[in-house]
């Protein structure tokens, strides 16, 4: 059984860009004399955290999308206030529309952490003010001397 790709336009994009329910992206292009619809699939980057991204362009100007924010866009609408884009199985690299959704911030990162794929969230409460291994202020002298001279003194 052969699957078969859902192609809907780039919002912002139309008529230039089409991306798929996988996530694959094509560019749309005209031959000026058959008037035929041509297109072309294009390639993705890997940014440094392991999210697919592609640089789009319009008015020979370009911009950089995160592909699973323009398979949201794209097929369930905008970003709603305060969301951002969430994979349900952890798996950055599937960025097809059954794995992604519009989600809090807080949920994406227990979700990260459910995945495995998220820093040491306990390692920052452990390690902040003067208990961080970078710090310069010894919170004992600085609180004791704050109030009559303002300034601080390090360890």
């Amino acid at each position: 059984m052969e699957l078969i790709e859902i192609w809907k336009n780039i919002p912002n994009y139309e008529g230039l860009y089409q991306i798929s329910d996988c996530g694959r992206i094509k560019r749309l292009h005209r031959d000026k004399k058959r008037r035929c619809g041509l297109f072309r699939i294009l390639k993705h980057k890997i940014d440094r955290k392991g999210y697919y991204r592609i640089g789009l362009y319009k008015n020979k100007k370009r911009k950089d999308f995160l592909i699973h924010r323009l398979v949201l866009e794209a097929f369930n609408g905008p970003c709603p206030p305060k969301m951002e884009s969430c994979h349900n199985d952890g798996n950055q690299e599937n960025n097809s529309i059954g794995n992604l959704r519009w989600d809090t911030h807080s949920n994406n990162m227990l979700d990260k952490t459910k995945h495995g794929k998220a820093t040491n969230p306990t390692w920052f409460l452990k390690n902040y003010g003067s208990k961080s291994p970078v710090s310069k202020l010894d919170e004992k002298k600085s609180n004791q001397n704050q109030k009559t001279s303002g300034f601080y003194y390090e360890k």
